[in-house]
């Protein structure tokens, strides 16, 4: 569990430029054979200048470290969970990071989803005290009518919400395309 914490740190460390760990799939690979040795041999840097690395990412590492913190006191089971979901989180970021039209979907997938969502979860909140101050024994019947009903109309907003983003992601990624044809054709010809 030490080594995934270390990988965990040294994949968030910018100067990691090993590309078989540099890759979206690399880095599951890196990350699930527990590649790496220690943050500060890796070069692990917290300035925040450069690719995937910062001090976001010091900082989640710095965090979960397994010696002294708030994860001092947690078993083994809840560390190697801990440290398996930081290592999701730095592949996440590094896929973000490297492949901008993904990163478009998820930012336009979230902007469009917010507002049906905050609905969602306001609306299931004053429908969860409506049925708690009304009757107590009812409540779980109530509420998933409710969460039913209420489900059922958050699915056609979100169905909405994806199609938009798909939209979006699709005349960005247009767009990069055009963009790094004309760039490797700028190279070519000058």
């Amino acid at each position: 569990m030490a080594k995934l914490t270390a990988a965990a740190a040294a994949a968030a460390s910018p100067s990691n430029n090993n590309n078989a760990n540099s890759s979206p799939a690399g880095g599951a690979k890196f990350f699930a054979t527990g590649g790496g040795s220690s943050p500060t041999s890796r070069g692990a840097s917290s300035t925040g200048h450069g690719g995937g690395g910062g001090a976001g990412n010091a900082f989640l590492s710095s965090f979960f470290s397994a010696s002294n913190g708030p994860a001092a006191g947690l078993g083994p089971g809840l560390l190697y969970a801990r440290d398996l979901s930081v290592a999701y989180l730095l592949s996440a970021k590094r896929l973000l990071d490297r492949y901008p039209p993904v990163k478009v979907f998820v930012y336009s997938l979230l902007a469009f989803s917010a507002v049906p969502l905050a609905v969602f979860v306001g609306f299931t909140g004053i429908t969860l005290a409506g049925c708690l101050a009304v009757a107590g024994t009812g409540v779980t019947l109530v509420q998933g009518g409710f969460l039913a009903v209420s489900g059922f109309v958050l699915f056609w907003f979100l169905g909405g919400a994806l199609v938009l983003a798909g939209i979006l992601t699709f005349w960005f990624g247009a767009a990069y395309f055009a963009f790094t044809v004309a760039k490797s054709i700028e190279r070519n010809v000058g």
